[in-house]
């Protein structure tokens, strides 16, 4: 896009946009529509539609993702199947709680949209969600996502909302060594503790890994060497302290 067309619709100069566009034989408008929907200026896109733009999907998802509701209102009076759905995923994402309100109000349903709320921790539009009777496989994924960003309250939602999958949950936390997540899915019932300490130790995450070993992990020699082939040496050490525990227990 021409940079002075660019820099009067991020203005919010409607005269000197439309004096660009009639100084263009060859104008897109449907991309001038889509960076004034991004910007929220709701004048310059009325006066694009009224020249035959007609990128309104489009439109919508950069006025979702932005929180610029009055351009949301305003596309949706244009074309009666918009997609709002996919708007509403990337609402979710950038954490534009009225967005996501008003997507739902206009017939969204929450599915994959849980799921990108719950990634980047977004809890409000998580709960929000959860009133519209989500179903429990996205609640599932959406607990696995949020475990692997780290989002602990997130997860705790999840489950209290019917996400089952405890021990996949349990490994992308430990994964990406968010410990009091892998705690709170041995609470609730996760007991895939070797994976756990093998994936907590390919992430080096030590006390992860120590963790596992205290909650009976036994996979002691596949978790030796990833932590040598790491350089990790206070994870060989926890590690080979807790076998040297069990073998002198055993004995």
């Amino acid at each position: 896009m021409d940079s002075n067309l660019s820099q009067a619709i991020e203005e919010g100069n409607l005269e000197k946009t439309k004096s660009i566009i009639e100084g263009k034989s060859l104008f897109d408008h449907n991309k001038a529509m889509v960076h004034a929907a991004k910007k929220g200026q709701l004048e310059i896109v009325v006066m694009l539609i009224e020249q035959d733009a007609t990128a309104y999907d489009e439109a919508l998802i950069r006025a979702a993702e932005n929180g610029h509701l009055k351009i949301i209102e305003l596309l949706a009076s244009k074309k009666g199947d918009i997609q709002y759905d996919r708007a509403m995923n990337y609402a979710a994402e950038k954490g534009q709680l009225e967005s996501v309100k008003l997507m739902i109000d206009k017939g969204a349903e929450p599915r994959f949209s849980i799921v990108e709320a719950a990634r980047e921790g977004h809890i409000e539009i998580v709960r929000l969600m959860l009133t519209h009777n989500v179903d429990t496989k996205y609640i599932t994924i959406a607990a696995g996502d949020a475990a692997e960003k780290g989002h602990l309250e997130v997860v705790r939602l999840m489950f209290d909302h019917g996400a089952t999958n405890y021990d996949n949950t349990m490994l992308r936390a430990a994964e990406k060594g968010h410990i009091e997540i892998v705690r709170l899915m041995v609470d609730r019932g996760a007991t895939n503790y070797n994976d756990a300490m093998l994936r907590a130790t390919r992430g080096c995450h030590a006390e992860v890994v120590k963790l596992k070993l205290d909650h009976g992990a036994t996979d002691y020699n596949e978790a030796l060497v990833i932590a040598a082939g790491y350089g990790r040496l206070d994870i060989v050490r926890s590690v080979s302290y807790t076998h040297l525990r069990a073998h002198e227990t055993d004995s």
